[in-house]
């Protein structure tokens, strides 16, 4: 319109006025356009007896500024110019002209949510032009194009697709030239017909179709170029492509910066495309800056009141919500709200949508009722603008569903609700589409709330087959649905399948995005429970670091999926008796969430109970009362007294009263948990099989044994029809059964039963697994009890051969050069074949050129590196004083050489805690180098770090690093500040920082050696894996597992390409890894680690060395914490019996053993299997105490050598060496 030729007869101001308006308007300079159009019809108004052409003039003036205020959202002045245009077109009776303005009152319509009304006009338009210009006319192709857009906005997407694809029809016939701006257009919309039904790959095909037409009309500048980028962006984003996405919207961008003066309004919206890319990335603070700027243009622009500046304060609004910020969400939403109501007023669905989102915040601060009466409000204005059954009504039904689902247990109401979604979206979609598929996983989703696992799968397949044939099958709607199924797996039991399913799901995801992304993080935690369920606590603990690390460096660390990361985390600290650990995971978490959601919170309560439950371990039973009565009060006041989870803090209060012996008062409560599941509306079935165990499980300790196998028998029943008869809580009950038969004496029943339960536990765990060992145990036990002691340790071996499978044991190599096999085995920590190399190399240097040659002092130096990496200090003594003997009557005592095995000998001593004679060593070492080299050479440099790092052991950390910076000054002035040197320096000054706990400081020095290293070599060197591996060490200490765990990670990555499997510095990093997941209480992962570690130290070691004590050592406090008692104290005598071998009777290390024994027996208690993988309920039954009378006089020894060799104050270790 704005291009068309203005004839001779208009006056020349006029035209020059009118040319001017259209140079900005094809500019999109829209302010500009108006500026001139503006003055343009005060010109023709002047103008006496306007002639017929002015007044066409005016006419396509009018439709313009009509077109301009269409763009800028101000409808009713579009309205007004597009009256005073149909007025002129009637005073012409110039019948071509309506169309053109029925055509923009259609799209006012549009705007105004009156789609009927719009489709209405263009159907008009359509007719009219038809008859006046016939079929094969561009102007009928552009309102067969309007149709069509109609068509999508009210979901047909079909006959849009008809709509398009008869006014391409037409456009083709019509010109001669296929590349023509108008065939770009309809090619676009078709792209975006495929766009919303999912085809991508068809979306993407048409779009670059449109792309070469665009790019062959106009310059790559031009706007319509950029609309293209913006679409091909929107698919990758739906995609989760989102660094693709983020190319093309860049790429729209950079055109849209280039144009000068452009619509600052378009501008805003590129932005707001490119923060939604980084909103979905979890990069809230990369997308909250892009809304920022896309606010404050569209403020400059527009003004504080215009519908585009609500968008924003939405858009701000939805990013303040995923950091937890509510309150501040609330207010940006309250924004957008007042001024979306000033201009729609309070019966539109844009208000309708505003009350949803203030519905999502309320609901997410646990304010159901605030929540349902929101998103009742928005259900309402919707059901009168659009009627009952539209499809724009279903996601405010399915949010309205998912609160009776997930926070008041109405399940019933919400399947009413998601089966009225899926009735109105297979009325307005058919079946083959995506809210269809929604549909059903959100009906399968409370289906498996109920408990029907097997109907749940069959919607969530259901869901998956048509995802499947829609979209491309990397998508996250995928992923989400293999998601879903591996839930209901795990919930059944069957883990393998579980895991398979999570594994597709993350397999699928990591195909699409990013690592860190926030549901890699949820699929990490999934793997984690199933390996928790599995007993698998290591593994468990791993994935569960990995998912919070990703939440760490994606979220704010007050999120709420932090701390559900932390929640696990404790949850596994708790499984693996590190109950300290626990609450202060616990405690973390607690104190975000009271920081978001305030004190009266039901997430509150949860973490309450768990803290409670954390205490009832710790047997502080008035503590544990106190907190789940806090717990208590919170779901009396937010969720009512008949809730399923008050039930469950009745059994666990119960569990203290069973704990403290008063069983009475127990017996109480888990009544009370009986008679409201009974009593509630869904009939609770787990909470009445759990109430009828917790029944059961009382009298069974009040020595009613027949009652209690009823309540037993009931509680089994109803586990039995919920989820058949081979899960682990059918298991468990079996044991609960077996075990009351084993104190009636009924062994054959009692045998019977446990097998029942081996079986399940058999083909649902790997055969390997604790709980298989512990029922071996117990079979063990009856064999035992009926005298078939044979029988009972072929169990107990077979337990035993599980406990030890769980760490695993395990080398060998040989060459022709000696020398360089074992510089090759020294470096691969094989030293047994070092030193057997090195020997070979000894005997022929001895028979050919003679003892006193530097070649043999050299190999007398290599022998004794081995011996001092085998930590035979005294062997590697003997070797160096040969080397160095050799040196002296070679060199004399003042050479370099001298020097050098000066340091080496005084890092023995150094290792040995001799640090008198280390210093004294490390001195003569300094002079020499003085002595040659002068103050500023490396030699001297090496001394000065040296002696540092001796200060350090000695505890002087002020002289320690005087020192190392006397160092550190040499090595900047030989080689500057960007030298693998001065990172080394950097990182002994990190150790002397971590030796003073000061963790900050040791970081960012490590941090400074890292990026040295990182700037001037390969990511995959030696020296960068040991800096993650320092890194991790310290940042272990700050107490940050999941951040360690993941440097660790990186280091082990690196250090397995160098040195393979079997080397001394694996066996560190898996040392280091297994006691993380020690200190994150996931004891299982721990073992499991561990095992790594020791089998590779057997290897190159053998068995008798102190760093295979060390490792039994960390075994039994892993088996302390599990309360594995015997298991402990098994490994801590290994670890007793090779360090009294190697150090003598009289040794700290010594008395640290004897010490750990002691305390095992201290803590020794056994308690009988109860509790099984039941997620409803957290109750123990303690079934014996027994007190070991040994544990006094292994303490006395402990004592007794600790006072010699350590003085008075020596504590207990309690964590791994």
């Amino acid at each position: 319109m704005a291009n068309q030729d203005i004839t001779s007869t208009v006056p020349q101001q006029i035209q020059y006025l009118y040319n001017m308006a259209n140079e900005h308007f094809n500019a999109c300079d829209y302010s500009r356009a108006l500026s001139y159009y503006t003055r343009a019809l005060d010109e023709i108004q002047s103008t006496a007896n306007g002639t017929i052409h002015l007044h066409q003039l005016r006419y396509d003036i009018y439709l313009i500024m009509c077109d301009i205020y269409i763009q800028q959202h101000e409808l009713t002045i579009a309205q007004k110019f597009n009256q005073q245009a149909l007025h002129i077109a009637n005073e012409l009776k110039e019948e071509v002209k309506i169309p053109s303005c029925l055509d923009r009152r259609a799209a006012i319509k549009k705007l105004q949510c009156d789609v009927e009304g719009a489709l209405n006009d263009v159907e008009k338009s359509l007719d009219m032009k038809l008859k006046l210009l016939g079929g094969i006319n561009l102007e009928v192709s552009e309102s067969y194009n309007k149709i069509g857009q109609v068509y999508m906005d009210q979901y047909r997407y079909d006959e849009a697709m008809l709509m398009y694809q008869k006014a391409l029809d037409v456009a083709l016939t019509v010109l001669d030239n296929h590349s023509h701006h108008h065939v770009a257009t309809l090619y676009n919309n078709i792209g975006v017909v495929h766009y919303k039904q999912c085809k991508y790959e068809a979306a993407l095909l048409i779009y670059q179709k449109s792309l070469d037409i665009t790019l062959s009309v106009f310059n790559y500048n031009h706007p319509d170029i950029a609309i293209t980028y913006d679409n091909i962006g929107r698919v990758n984003a739906d995609q989760s492509k989102y660094d693709e996405a983020l190319v093309w919207y860049q790429k729209s961008l950079d055109i849209y910066l280039l144009i000068p003066n452009f619509n600052q309004i378009v501008i805003a919206t590129s932005y707001d495309n490119i923060a939604s890319v980084y909103y979905n990335q979890c990069k809230y603070d990369d997308a909250f800056s892009m809304f920022q700027k896309s606010l404050k243009l569209r403020l400059s622009s527009l003004g504080y009141h215009h519908i585009d500046v609500a968008r924003s304060y939405h858009n701000i609004a939805s990013v303040y919500f995923q950091r937890s910020k509510y309150d501040e969400a609330l207010c940006m939403f309250r924004k957008s709200l007042n001024i979306d109501l000033s201009v729609y007023g309070y019966n539109h669905p844009i208000i309708a949508n505003l009350y949803h989102k203030i519905a999502c915040i309320y609901l997410t601060q646990g304010k159901h009722d605030d929540a349902l009466s929101m998103y009742q409000k928005s259900l309402n204005i919707k059901v009168s603008f659009f009627g009952p059954d539209h499809y724009n009504i279903v996601e405010v039904l399915n949010c309205i569903a998912s609160i009776y689902v997930d926070c008041l247990c109405k399940y019933d109401e919400a399947l009413a609700m998601y089966r009225k979604s899926l009735d109105i979206n297979l009325s307005f979609l058919g079946y083959n589409s995506a809210s269809v598929a929604e549909s059903y996983c959100n009906i399968g989703s409370a289906i498996d709330h109920q408990g029907n696992y097997d109907e749940a799968l069959l919607m969530y397949q259901k869901s998956l087959d048509i995802y499947v044939s829609i979209l491309n099958y990397n998508h996250i709607l995928i992923v989400k649905l293999y998601n879903n199924i591996g839930l209901i797996n795990n919930h059944q039991g069957n883990y393998d399948e579980a895991l398979a399913m999570f594994q597709k799901s993350l397999d699928i995801l990591l195909s699409i995005v990013d690592h860190n992304s926030c549901y890699t993080a949820t699929l990490y935690n999934n793997i984690g429970l199933v390996h928790t369920n599995h007993g698998k606590y290591d593994e468990a603990l791993n994935m569960f670091r990995k998912s919070l690390n990703i939440r760490l460096s994606v979220l704010d660390h007050n999120h709420p999926e932090v701390t559900h990361s932390y929640n696990q985390i404790a949850a596994i600290y708790g499984y693996q008796c590190k109950y300290d650990k626990a609450l202060t995971m616990y405690r973390k978490s607690l104190d975000i969430e009271l920081s978001i959601l305030g004190n009266n919170h039901p997430n509150i309560a949860v973490i309450y109970i768990n803290v409670g439950f954390m205490y009832c371990k710790q047997c502080k039973y008035d503590e544990a009362l106190s907190i789940y009565q806090k717990s208590l009060d919170i779901y009396y006041s937010v969720i009512g007294y008949s809730h399923p989870n008050v039930t469950t803090l009745y059994h666990n209060i119960a569990s203290v009263y069973i704990a403290q012996s008063k069983y009475n008062e127990a017996l109480s409560l888990f009544q009370k948990s009986l008679d409201v599941c009974l009593l509630a509306p869904n009939y609770n079935h787990y909470g009445i099989a759990n109430s009828y165990r917790g029944i059961g499980g009382v009298i069974f300790l009040q020595g009613k044994y027949d009652e209690a196998i009823s309540m037993f028998q009931n509680s089994l029943n109803i586990y039995s029809s919920i989820i058949g008869h081979n899960h682990p809580c059918i298991a468990a009950l079996y044991i609960n059964i077996a075990s009351v038969y084993e104190v009636q004496s009924k062994y054959d029943k009692a045998l019977s039963l446990y097998r029942k339960s081996l079986n399940i536990y058999l083909s649902v765990y790997d055969h390997n697994h604790s709980s298989i060992a512990r029922l071996y145990r117990n079979i063990g036990n009856i064999n035992h009890a009926q005298g078939k002691y044979d029988e009972a340790i072929f169990m107990y071996q077979k337990s035993l051969d599980i406990s030890i499978s769980i760490y695993g044991h395990n080398h060998l190599d040989i060459a022709h050069l000696y020398n360089d096999l074992a510089n090759i085995y020294y470096t691969q920590s094989r030293y047994d074949e070092a030193l057997l190399m090195c020997r070979k190399d000894l005997n022929i240097c001895l028979s050919f050129i003679g003892h006193n040659n530097s070649k043999v002092a050299t190999i007398y130096h290599n022998i004794a590196c081995v011996y001092f990496q085998q930590s035979e200090y005294n062997k590697a003594l003997l070797m160096h004083r040969k080397s160095l003997n050799i040196q002296i009557s070679i060199y004399g005592l003042r050479h370099p050489d001298i020097a050098q095995s000066y340091n080496i000998i005084a890092v023995i001593y150094d290792e040995l805690g001799k640090y008198d004679e280390a210093l004294y060593i490390q001195r003569k070492s300094l002079d020499i180098n003085l002595l040659h080299f002068g103050l500023c050479n490396e030699s001297v440099a090496i001394s000065y770090s040296n002696i540092g790092l001796v200060y350090s052991n000695q505890g002087k950390y002020s002289q320690a690093l005087s020192m190392i910076q006397k160092s550190l000054d040499i090595y900047l002035t030989i080689y500057g500040h960007n030298h693998e040197r001065v990172a080394t320096l950097y990182q002994n000054i990190a150790l002397v920082f971590e030796k003073q706990s000061k963790y900050d400081e040791a970081v960012l020095m490590y941090r400074k050696s890292l990026n040295i290293y990182l700037s001037n070599y390969h990511h995959n060197q030696l020296h960068i894996a040991r800096l993650y591996n320092s890194l991790g060490n310290t940042i272990h200490l700050q107490g940050k597992y999941d951040k360690a765990l993941y440097m660790h990670q990186k280091s082990l990555k690196i250090m397995l390409s160098i040195h393979g499997r079997n080397h001394a510095n694996i066996a560190t990093l898996y040392n280091n890894i297994a006691s993380i997941y020690y200190n994150q209480c996931k004891c299982d992962e721990a073992l499991a680690i561990y095992q790594k570690p020791l089998s590779i130290t057997l290897s190159l070691l053998g068995h008798n060395h102190p760093d295979v004590a060390i490792l039994y050592n960390n075994f039994a406090s892993v088996y302390s914490k599990q309360c594995k008692y015997d298991e402990a104290i098994s490994m801590y005598q290994k670890s007793l019996d090779i360090r009294l071998l190697i150090l003598g009777h009289n040794h700290s290390a010594v008395a640290l053993s004897y010490n750990n024994i002691a305390y095992v027996y201290k803590d020794q208690c056994n308690y009988n299997d109860a509790n099984v993988a039941i997620s409803y309920t957290n109750i123990g039954f303690a079934y014996g105490h027994q007190y070991n009378d040994d544990q006094e006089v292994s303490m006395q020894k402990s004592m007794n050598i600790g006072l010699s060799t350590l003085g008075h104050g020596q504590s207990r270790c309690c964590q791994p060496a």
